[in-house]
């Protein structure tokens, strides 16, 4: 996982990424996931008082992908007119508003339990302001940005991110992309991911293919 420029500096404050990954995925063994799903959750509970009900499996698939708030309005994804592009268009922003409880279904989803995304005294006690987002999370509202956008008209051939900065739930968090590069069908596009101050913490690139 790269984690870009300045990664030195975000390494000191929660270390190697990777590390946290393989920690967190040791932790939660086949037969033990269910039950650490579960203690996320009453976690959470102990900590913001909620009353909701244990969440299942499905349930977790179902919400773990929030809906987008564009600002500029919808993206065209009209599938029957043809898409034209060219170096400069922006793409239509899309606005996450992540909480602590999607980080805890993403956590129970995807069977990364580490403590720095669901539990606020632990993440403080590592130098952290409080509960963080996953990397992988904040790569995949990004990827919702360029496929909702993109719709049936092409297909998605690459992308990647890397980054550059925390994200804490309870903050817009803003999915932003250009397109740099058009030949013919071929299509490069810069995206990236903002605090609501305006600082680029997730970069990366994607490239498609317009048109069947």
């Amino acid at each position: 996982m790269d984690v870009g420029a300045g990664g030195n500096d975000l390494r000191r404050v929660i270390g190697d990424p990777a590390q946290h990954h393989r920690r967190a995925r040791a932790r939660a063994s086949p037969r033990s996931l269910m039950a650490s799903s579960t203690a996320v959750v009453d976690r959470l509970r102990a900590h913001i008082g909620t009353g909701a009900p244990p969440i299942s499996a499905t349930h977790l698939r179902d919400r773990v992908r929030q809906p987008a708030r564009a600002p500029s309005g919808p993206p065209a994804r009209d599938g029957d007119q043809a898409m034209t592009v060219k170096v400069g268009d922006e793409i239509p922003e899309l606005v996450k508003h992540p909480t602590t409880r999607q980080l805890v279904q993403y956590a129970g989803a995807q069977g990364d339990f580490y403590e720095i995304h669901y539990d606020q005294d632990y993440a403080r006690s590592v130098a952290l302001p409080g509960v963080i987002l996953h990397g992988l999370l904040k790569a995949a509202f990004l990827g919702q940005l360029v496929t909702d956008w993109l719709g049936d008209r092409g297909t998605l051939k690459t992308f990647e991110v890397s980054y550059r900065g925390i994200d804490q739930p309870g903050r817009p968090y803003r999915c932003r992309g250009k397109v740099v590069k058009a030949d013919g069908r071929d299509v490069e596009l810069e995206v990236w991911g903002e605090d609501p101050d305006g600082n680029r913490t997730t970069v990366g690139s994607a490239t498609v293919l317009i048109g069947e």
